[in-house]
């Protein structure tokens, strides 16, 4: 669901100032300035149920009519959907190339304290695949990014 920031804080500045509490202030995203109310933007604002709610109702119930039926399933379906675009792989394969550096230093040290080298052994050559497998990865988004 979007909520226009803009017309949200529009809303905020026009409130009551019983309704405003002394750290409520506009933005004007479009220009990148601060508005003329007077405190910075808070983190948590605080609106008045029944100044929003009439409105998002009527947009719901716009959203449901048998026109808009069709655009909002299928919007509805795709929002639940995971993002397995190339920013989304590029940053699994480097999260996974640090997990396996990680576990190489911990099997070195575990070495160094004398654990059973074939064991150890074992366990390296097999975080060692993995993180080539990560880089092979790594590798190929690199490649069809490049013009």
């Amino acid at each position: 669901m979007h909520v226009s920031t803009r017309a949200l804080s529009q809303d905020i500045c026009e409130l009551p100032p019983v309704w405003r509490t002394p750290n409520m202030r506009r933005r004007e995203s479009s220009l990148g300035k601060m508005s003329t109310c007077p405190d910075p933007i808070p983190r948590t604002v605080y609106v008045r149920e029944d100044a929003i709610v009439p409105k998002l109702d009527e947009w719901l119930a716009q959203l449901f009519e048998e026109e808009h039926l069709d655009q909002t399933c299928k919007a509805l379906s795709m929002a639940g959907q995971v993002d397995e675009g190339p920013g989304a792989t590029a940053i699994g394969a480097r999260r996974k190339i640090a997990d396996c550096d990680q576990r190489l230093s911990k099997y070195r040290t575990a070495l160094d304290a004398g654990a059973d080298a074939a064991v150890v052994a074992r366990w390296m050559a097999e975080v060692k695949g993995e993180r080539l497998r990560a880089e092979h990865e790594l590798g190929k988004m690199c490649i069809r990014d490049r013009p």
